[in-house]
């Protein structure tokens, strides 16, 4: 035991701190923990949420599902389940696809994974905040305040579910995210060289330009968007969530999302404890190694230099 252990700790060693080239292993392994604590701190509050919303049964009969604009347009589903399936689906696809995306990959994963953390902790607060009624009649649960912890646990593994975690959709996060992840990477490390869509419309086979920043659409684009907007119409065709819940959290994801791709091109120039984090997470990324050109941040007055020179 005393051996296995000690080669463990060796190869862990000679991984994280010898090899250069495995910078990128624990700043992913870094998010994973992180993502994994933002997922289960929202299933915590999904928990407290579930216990508060024994208040809604007060409200008169009318008020249990409040008007909504979606629900008025669009056919009500009464199967919930397509919802789940649409979004385990793409997920599945994105992640087969992108595992094939050399060079990029782990800095993919790692910025996906950094950003659904992020938007499932703020998740966790919003849906205590403001509280609303659930709009998906058919939902039941069993979720308690006894022994929280492992509730959020099987949450957290699907073993449970909870019906007051409304505003806003998880579902919509994830579906945005993944919508996002192929619009930003997918024309950078094509699985073909060539695209229908930009052969028919502009006479050309590959649609990038030098900094792998969207020119035009691609088919996969299209495509891939075409199924996340039709799975924003299942969550409220099946009442999963109101309209809002949907509109909150696809403009959420987008903004965080472009907030944090603009801020790892920015990083270089700023001295701050997010900026020195960010750093560590992104001088190994292959598509903005060029900004990191010394070992740590820089410092305020080489800041001021930098910014200068720029001018």
């Amino acid at each position: 035991y005393q051996r296995r252990v000690h080669g463990v700790g060796k190869y862990l060693k000679y991984v994280l701190l010898v090899k250069p080239q495995k910078k990128w292993l624990l700043p992913l392994l870094t998010t994973i923990i992180y993502m994994f604590c933002g997922l289960y701190f929202n299933c915590l509050m999904q928990v407290y949420a579930q216990d508060r919303s024994k208040e809604f049964l007060n409200l008169p009969d009318n008020l249990h599902v409040l008007p909504d604009l979606g629900y008025d347009i669009l056919p009500h589903i009464q199967n919930g389940k397509w919802a789940d399936v649409w979004v385990v689906g793409l997920i599945g696809i994105t992640i087969f696809r992108f595992m094939l995306l050399r060079g990029l990959r782990s800095v993919l994963f790692r910025r996906w994974l950094f950003c659904l953390g992020s938007l499932f902790m703020l998740r966790g607060v919003c849906i205590v905040v403001t509280m609303l009624p659930n709009p998906y009649q058919n939902c039941q649960t069993t979720v308690t305040l006894v022994d929280v912890w492992k509730q959020a646990l099987d949450i957290l593994t699907g073993r449970k579910v909870t019906c007051a975690d409304v505003l806003y959709s998880g579902h919509t996060v994830n579906l945005t995210l993944v919508g996002l992840v192929w619009h930003t990477y997918s024309h950078q490390t094509p699985l073909v060289d060539w695209d229908p869509l930009a052969r028919f419309c502009c006479g050309v086979d590959m649609v990038s330009n030098r900094d792998g920043s969207l020119q035009r659409c691609t088919t996969a684009k299209i495509i891939t968007w075409a199924f996340v907007v039709t799975g924003y119409f299942l969550i409220v065709s099946t009442h999963f969530h109101y309209s809002i819940d949907v509109l909150f959290g696809l403009l959420l994801s987008v903004f965080f999302w472009k907030s944090y791709h603009y801020y790892i091109k920015t990083v270089h120039l700023r001295n701050d404890p997010l900026g020195k984090l960010i750093w560590w997470f992104e001088q190994a990324s292959p598509d903005v190694g060029n900004l990191f050109t010394s070992e740590s941040p820089p410092s305020a007055s080489e800041n001021y230099s930098l910014y200068d020179s720029q001018l």
